[in-house]
């Protein structure tokens, strides 16, 4: 089942003041196609629009012609993913050249007309990052300058997310300043003209706000991967051993109730718990993962470790040897975005953890030999695809208020 959310972009909106829809005027023969847009009044409460909390609802969208003119450009850094998207959409990837220079410059040449169509750019920031980040920023630039309607960037893994700290604190004003490297992101795609931003697993409200960078004009829409990753579990995890959801730190906590609440629900007469690493007050200086303290059982329990990003494999194997030495049969690890090169590669194969499991938003290394029955990539390319045929299908997004992420209402 397709997951998708809206991300919320400001704190404290209790529900929408007002709502205009616009009719564009169309060419007619020997006349300039020259958009007219007329607000119309808000439809009453029982014309199909009605909000919930934060929340608009259309019970019946409006619907957009059958065959839009739509564009789909690919960057360099996931070319299987994009074509895998393309395949599940029916069409072709556009024709653009993307060469670098001698210095490292980069250059975005699109052979198609772009005027009047709606864009679709595919990049994840994968490595080398800056170059693919600049990849997309020239992307959507080229794309608006070629007389695009609308430009989407599609960003399955969403650059310098993790990259979030904050400054040592003041001892005189025991204050600190703040930054997120991905807001900075964030607002170069809006200065560059997107229109609207869909990534996969942005992280939840309490691990991170990304999503709050963009203005509130500005739609950002994430996909989530929690019926992607439990099936596949529902399917591999075996019937007579009871299972655990761990989650490795505070932040991914919610990730990992949630986890737990749509496999239970896929097995529902299985034992299911929830389990946590918490950071033990007594040593603040610490090696990643050593002064980490369990608060669950997992003793003779096959454990699912929730992750959000695999780079170096080094805490996920110090967190492994810790379930294992706490009892726990096997270790699964389910990580929304893994980055592998050969030295993580290695580590993870020598490591007793059972299988590590990734969606292919980042894709595996090419030069370097994976161990099949330890690394496994889910694809996401049709969840991808079905939220971009929304967009094409529907003026206006059909929600529904039974089957969408709790997390994401605000009442």
């Amino acid at each position: 089942m397709l997951r998708r959310c809206l991300v919320p972009l400001a704190v404290g909106v209790s529900g929408f003041g007002s709502l205009a829809m616009a009719e564009p005027e169309f060419k007619t023969e020997n006349s300039l196609k020259v958009p007219r847009y007329t607000p119309t009044a808000l439809p009453s409460a029982n014309s199909g629009l009605r909000s919930v909390g934060a929340k608009v609802l259309a019970t019946s969208p409006v619907r957009r012609p059958e065959d839009p003119d739509i564009s789909i450009i690919s960057g360099t850094a996931n070319r299987s993913l994009s074509n895998k998207i393309a395949q599940e959409l029916g069409r072709d990837l556009s024709d653009v050249d993307i060469k670098k220079f001698a210095d490292g410059e980069i250059s975005i040449v699109i052979n198609e007309s772009m005027r009047g169509k709606d864009v679709y750019i595919l990049q994840t920031c994968s490595a080398p990052v800056n170059d693919s980040v600049m990849e997309l920023l020239l992307s959507v630039a080229a794309a608006k300058r070629s007389g695009a309607t609308t430009v989407t960037a599609v960003i399955p893994y969403f650059g310098y997310k993790l990259n979030r700290r904050g400054l040592p604190i003041s001892t005189t004003y025991h204050s600190r300043f703040l930054w997120s490297a991905a807001g900075d992101l964030a607002k170069m795609l809006m200065v560059m003209g997107v229109d609207k931003v869909i990534s996969v697993d942005l992280q939840r409200p309490g691990q991170g706000h990304e999503a709050s960078f963009f203005h509130q004009s500005l739609p950002a829409e994430t996909i989530t991967t929690h019926d992607l990753f439990t099936e596949y579990f529902n399917k591999t995890l075996r019937n007579d051993s009871p299972i655990v959801i761990v989650s490795p730190n505070t932040e991914l906590v919610k990730k990992a109730k949630k986890f737990q609440s749509k496999l239970s629900n896929l097995r529902p007469t299985q034992d299911i718990d929830c389990a946590a690493f918490l950071r033990s007050d007594s040593d603040l200086s610490f090696v990643k993962g050593a002064p980490l303290e369990l608060q669950g059982d997992v003793r003779g329990k096959d454990v699912v470790l929730i992750e959000e990003y695999i780079d170096s494999g080094v805490h996920i194997s110090i967190l492994c040897n810790r379930l294992l030495k706490e009892g726990a049969n096997r270790v699964y690890v389910a990580a929304s975005h893994g980055y592998f090169d050969a030295r993580s590669i290695d580590l993870i194969s020598l490591s007793p953890i059972t299988q590590v499991i990734v969606s292919d938003s980042i894709p595996l290394p090419s030069d370097v030999a994976i161990p099949q029955d330890k690394i496994v990539q889910l694809s996401i390319a049709p969840l991808i695809a079905k939220v971009i045929q929304s967009d094409l299908k529907y003026a206006i997004a059909e929600f529904n208020p039974d089957n969408e992420d709790d997390q994401f209402v605000m009442e």
